[in-house]
């Protein structure tokens, strides 16, 4: 573990100050300042002044968000549970749930009132929610290419719903159009997920 890392594990139990970090970790001052630095400057440690007892307000530091992002968080593990819970109590309405957050999700993204983003703009949306997309034009269609999946363990469970379902929905939501289609699925075994759509696809509610 280099010597930021341990910056970072010290910072998460409580903020600290520079001297309390170079007497944990056994290194000079100057150096775990340059080391601070260089942290917020990734945006992964922050600073502000507290006044303990007497005397002048110290320097102290701590993580942001992005920082905290930096430990392990085993949200599928969470994920899974809860919708294996809905499944179980109300299996019937699972479809209508993932339906809701699919349409809530893609208007956070795209904005309510958005009349859609073309495929390759939700392309570079779904690549920065991390699933590694890529974005072609082939034989008169259209296509999104995604080589990971954010929410694997959930979808090795529940392809139906998430790979068929709340994948699909979601690009639905973001073009605004009903008629995406999954035709190759990682969680069915193939190398990645790719979701077409017809340049001639049509808008929800224009039939």
């Amino acid at each position: 573990m280099n010597t930021k890392d341990r910056i970072l594990e010290l910072l998460l139990s409580e903020e600290k100050s520079a001297p309390a970090l170079s007497k944990e970790l056994g290194i000079r001052e100057s150096a775990i300042r340059a080391h601070l630095e260089a942290l917020r400057a990734e945006g992964l440690v922050s600073s502000g002044f507290v006044r303990l007892g007497r005397g002048r307000p110290k320097k102290v530091y701590g993580l942001t968000e992005t920082g905290l992002e930096r430990f392990p968080r085993r949200y599928d593990v969470v994920l899974e549970s809860l919708v294996s819970e809905i499944e179980a109590v109300d299996g019937g309405r699972l479809e209508y749930y993932m339906r809701g957050v699919a349409k809530r999700l893609a208007s956070t993204l795209v904005g309510e009132g958005s009349d859609g983003v073309s495929m390759g703009e939700s392309a570079k949306i779904l690549d920065n929610l991390g699933f590694r997309t890529t974005y072609a034009e082939k034989d008169g269609r259209v296509a999104i290419y995604s080589a990971n999946c954010v929410v694997r363990r959930l979808a090795l469970k529940h392809p139906s719903q998430v790979c068929t379902g709340l994948h699909t929905w979601l690009i639905e939501g973001l073009t605004r159009r009903r008629n995406v289609t999954l035709t190759s699925c990682m969680a069915y075994g193939d190398a990645v997920c790719v979701h077409t759509l017809s340049p001639r696809g049509v808008k929800p509610g224009s039939r």
